[in-house]
């Protein structure tokens, strides 16, 4: 059986600042030791892990808000796509 596992890794140009986000097939995988919940990357999973609207959904629910928090935080905001 052959598992599917897809990584997106986003940061800025520093490098200060990053996001991961992690999609496989299985809600729950039996190979990681650890809950989902401990992991460093946002994880979603879908039946054959492509990313399809999933995508869009963390790119608009998760990723933009965490720029957003980011450049706040570090007084930056020049840009910020949504």
């Amino acid at each position: 059986m052959s598992e599917r596992v897809t990584l997106c890794c986003c940061a800025n140009v520093t490098g200060n600042d990053h996001l991961q986000l992690s999609k496989a097939k299985s809600k729950r995988p039996r190979a990681m030791m650890i809950s989902v919940q401990e992991l460093l990357v946002v994880y979603d999973y879908q039946p054959k892990a492509w990313m399809t609207r999933d995508f869009s959904r963390w790119y608009d629910e998760i990723f933009v808000p965490h720029v957003k928090k980011y450049q706040h935080k570090t007084k930056n905001q020049e840009r910020c796509y949504s």
